[in-house]
């Protein structure tokens, strides 16, 4: 799924359908949401605020 490759891809076969595998789309996701979570973790005030 990187830019360089789907660049690749469109340019040498322009009637090619991309398709992504279901588990990388998820993993990514995934990884997007623990990242988010871990920075409104450490931003957090009050009750959710982060014990040292």
């Amino acid at each position: 799924m990187s830019p360089a490759f789907i660049a690749a891809v469109l340019e040498n076969l322009p009637e090619a359908t991309l398709v992504f595998d279901h588990f990388y789309v998820i993993k990514l996701y995934n990884d997007k949401l623990s990242k988010l979570r871990r920075a409104i973790q450490n931003e957090a005030e009050g009750p959710l605020q982060k014990k040292c």
